[in-house]
C-alpha cells in the first residue's frame, strides 16, 4: 500500500509555551509525548483527522531543558540549527509505510535521486507507559527544505492510540523554487501530494478545529 501521512512536526523554541498557545488558537491541548533520549528533545502530540481515520498526529518539538549538553548536530532530525533560531515553524513530515515496505520505498527515492539517509531502529516509552519502536530513516538536512518527506515504519503500537485530542486537517500545502524536481521524489515514493511552485521551502497545514480553521506555517 502506498505511505501514508503519519506526523506533520512544528518545532517551537519552548514547548510548554506553544502548547498552550495552540490550545488558544485551537480549543485543544496537545497531550505530552515524551523525551527523545540522547536527541536533545521533548514533544507533545495532537492527532490530526484525516478523510475518516485518526491516525496521524502533530508532533511539537522543543529543546528538552533536561539535555542541555547535546551537540546541535546530534539534535533529532537535523533541527538543531532552526529550534536554535528560536522561531516556530513547520520543519517537516513523516510518511509511514508498512515494516515489510520500507527498504523498497527507501530504495525508490534513492533511484530517484534523492537522499533519504540510512535505517535505523529506535523507540521510546510515553509517559503513559506506552512502548513505541519504529524504524526510520532521515536525510541531513531534510530533503528539499523539509518538502520531502522522511520515512518510517512502526513495529506495533502508533501514537496515536493513547487517544489523543483531535483536529481535522483539511490540507497539507508544499511548495518549493523546483517544484517539478521535488514533485517527482514524491512521486517516486508513492507519495500523492503536489509539490507548488514558490519562493523557497515551505509547508502549510490547515486545521479545522473546535475555534474555526487555524493555518500553521
Amino acid at each position: 500500500m502506498p505511505p501514508a501521512l503519519d506526523h506533520l512536526v512544528l518545532v517551537v523554541p519552548d514547548l510548554d509555551a506553544a502548547v498552550t498557545d495552540l490550545e488558544r488558537r485551537t480549543g485543544a491541548r496537545a497531550v505530552a509525548g515524551g523525551a527523545h533520549p540522547g536527541r536533545g528533545t521533548h514533544n507533545a502530540l495532537l492527532g490530526l483527522r484525516q478523510e475518516g481515520s485518526a491516525r496521524s498526529y502533530l508532533e511539537i518539538l522543543a529543546r528538552d531543558p533536561a539535555q542541555p549538553d547535546v551537540a546541535e548536530q546530534d539534535v533529532l532530525l537535523g533541527a538543531g540549527p532552526t529550534l536554535a533560531t528560536g522561531v516556530s515553524r513547520l520543519f517537516g513530515w513523516a510518511v509511514r509505510t508498512e515494516p515489510a515496505e520500507l527498504a523498497a520505498t527507501l530504495q525508490a527515492g534513492r533511484e530517484a535521486g534523492a537522499d533519504m539517509g540510512e535505517e535505523i531502529a529506535a523507540s521510546r516509552r510515553t509517559p503513559g507507559g506506552l512502548e513505541l519502536s519504529w524504524r526510520l530513516a532521515v536525510p541531513r538536512p531534510l530533503g528539499f527544505g523539509g518538502v520531502q518527506p522522511f520515512l518510517l515504519a512502526w513495529d506495533d503500537a502508533h501514537p496515536t492510540d493513547a487517544d489523543l485530542p483531535t483536529v481535522d486537517l483539511l490540507s497539507l500545502e508544499l511548495r518549493h523554487p523546483a517544484a517539478e524536481r521535488a514533485g517527482a521524489v514524491l512521486r517516486a515514493l508513492g507519495v500523492t501530494v503536489p509539490v507548488l511552485p514558490g519562493p523557497a521551502a515551505s509547508l502549510t497545514a490547515r486545521l479545522s478545529t473546535p475555534r474555526g480553521e487555524v493555518v500553521l506555517t
